[in-house]
């Protein structure tokens, strides 16, 4: 290695001239240049190799990118699309109920003293329930009385809300919230 310092050391003790503009120079501070073709080695295929890696990256991650971008639009475009085919078959399965004018996903099934509730606003951006609206329609005797009963009690605030949660091990949880 200490052969190949002495070398370029006495490179800048030999002084040349310029064939093109007549400078004295050093030998060390030429820059060589050559004009035929290089053999190929294997750095050149190497780094050959290397652009072309680079280059199928860049157009991946703008595939990618083209990708997500129309995911979400995709994605935007199949969610309206269902909630249209969703009020149609409400629509088509009963059409008093698509005269409610709710978001078919905000409509729960009951059935007793009640047909349906609507939390309506639950599946909006928001998610803020802003009503809870009792659907029922007029039935036998009993039903009615027992809806007024409902009503009654919502309206003088005597009803309790409770949570209940069964766990995976059969565990209940009861979390009850004060009014």
């Amino acid at each position: 290695m200490s052969d190949l310092v002495t070398t370029f050391q006495a490179f800048s003790g030999i002084l040349v001239i310029c064939p093109c503009c007549g400078e004295l120079l050093r030998v060390s501070d030429l820059q060589f240049r050559f004009a035929g073709e290089f053999d190929q080695t294997v750095l050149d295929e190497l780094r050959r190799r290397e652009r072309g890696v680079e280059k199928g990256q860049e157009a991946l991650e703008r595939k990618i990118k083209q990708f997500e971008d129309g995911e979400s639009a995709l994605r935007s475009e199949a969610k309206k699309r269902g909630r249209e085919q969703m009020r149609q078959l409400v629509r088509e399965l009963d059409p008093g109920l698509a005269r409610l004018q709710y978001d078919p996903k905000d409509i729960k099934v009951i059935g007793h003293p009640v047909d349906l509730v609507v939390f309506d606003g639950l599946n909006s951006d928001s998610g803020t329930v802003k009503n809870i609206i009792f659907v029922a329609r007029n039935r036998s005797k009993s039903t009615k009385i027992a809806r007024k009963t409902l009503a009654k009690a919502i309206e003088t605030g005597q009803y309790l809300w409770e949570t209940v949660t069964v766990g995976m091990d059969g565990k209940v949880v009861v979390q009850r919230t004060e009014k």
